[in-house]
């Protein structure tokens, strides 16, 4: 059951992420992945360094996040398919952890309800 809805869960996912996939526009409408991390991951490319070179209004932890996609690629495609499938990668990563955790802690007839 727990496999059903996971896959469920991917679909749904996967249904909202289409056109923004295919289009670049976020559904927020704030910006795209091209226009904000893109172009920083760009710039630190070309050796420049944030805060001194150019402005950056994130923490610098979150460098690491936004350089690595730009290593599939000097295209924004590339870039935008590196990155999601980096994000779906650090997601199941932290479900892992989490299933792990409550595993672990309460049992695992415990973990397959949650």
């Amino acid at each position: 059951m727990a496999v059903l809805a996971g896959i469920a869960c991917v679909l749904a996912l996967l249904l909202a992420l289409g056109p923004w996939v295919l289009t670049g526009q976020s559904i927020e409408e704030f910006g795209t992945v091209d226009t904000l991390y893109y172009v920083v991951a760009a710039q630190l490319a070309q050796g420049l360094v944030p805060y001194r070179d150019f402005d950056f209004e994130y923490p610098i932890g979150s460098l690491p996040q936004l350089f690595f996609p730009i290593l599939a690629g000097p295209s924004v495609w590339d870039y935008r398919l590196a990155y999601i499938a980096e994000m779906l990668m650090i997601n199941a990563l932290l479900v892992l952890a989490l299933a792990w955790q409550v595993d672990r802690h309460e049992g695992p007839t415990i973990t397959c309800r949650r």
